[in-house]
């Protein structure tokens, strides 16, 4: 019998530790990520089956917002007998922080996005760059790069954070959305923009909370001598 020992007190170990077979409700399944669902519904369905916020073995709620693979095409909201918990809003009803996924870029500070409420325009809030697509302004020095500098941070298909102000407008007198966007990098578009000098701070009555932070990336493109500060004189509205 004692050549039995040592394994039997190794299983009674590695049990001790959790190391133990997998729980019942997730052994033998396959982890799935939101490309196995063809809709956010159905995703939604299976994330609230499988625990909901409170367990997600699957991760499929990456924001810990109860809602699962925002990213997915609706039908959207699921079946589930408990629905997500809401989002917190602001007062014209939009979520203060919500996912969504980058369609296009428009110019250096305005994107289009996928939201679980539909697509939206966002124009990046605290920033200005070159006018490259205005109507009746012609392509300003710099709009370009800008633009293109913006395609570099904001990748078609990236999963982004929108996050709304509330000292500032939440819609602008376009009907854009006005949002801090922040990249799966975990850092704003904003910042990076103005970090390479494509941008300047723009302040539109109050003052905005991230406003001391998006100071100082211009200060430093200033000092570098980057972007609009090289070739522009400075200035995000120079004719070309």
């Amino acid at each position: 019998m004692r050549r039995y020992a040592l394994p039997v007190v190794a299983l009674l170990v590695l049990l001790a530790c959790g190391a133990g077979p997998a729980s019942a409700s997730h052994q033998g399944t396959p982890d799935r990520d939101c490309s196995d669902f063809p809709s956010q519904a159905s995703a939604q369905d299976y994330y609230l089956a499988h625990g909901g916020p409170s367990q997600d073995p699957d991760r499929l709620d990456g924001e810990g917002d109860g809602v699962a693979c925002e990213s997915n095409p609706c039908p959207c909201g699921g079946s589930g007998q408990s629905p997500p918990p809401p989002a917190p809003v602001d007062v014209e009803g939009v979520p203060a922080r919500q996912g969504a996924v980058i369609l296009r870029v428009v110019d250096g500070d305005t994107i289009v996005v996928r939201t679980t409420g539909g697509d939206r325009t966002v124009r990046l809030l605290g920033i200005d760059t070159p006018e490259t697509v205005k109507p009746g302004t012609p392509v300003q020095c710099g709009g370009r790069e800008a633009s293109r500098a913006m395609k570099r941070f904001a990748r078609v298909g990236e999963r982004v954070t929108l996050i709304t102000d509330s000292g500032q407008d939440t819609f602008d007198r376009f009907g854009r959305l006005l949002a801090y966007v922040i990249g799966s990098n975990g850092r704003s578009l904003q910042v990076e923009t103005l970090e390479k000098g494509w941008a300047r701070t723009y302040v539109f009555g109050n003052v905005f909370k991230r406003y001391a932070g998006f100071a100082r990336a211009q200060r430093s493109a200033r000092r570098a001598k980057l972007g609009v500060f090289r070739g522009c004189g400075g200035r995000v509205h120079r004719p070309l």
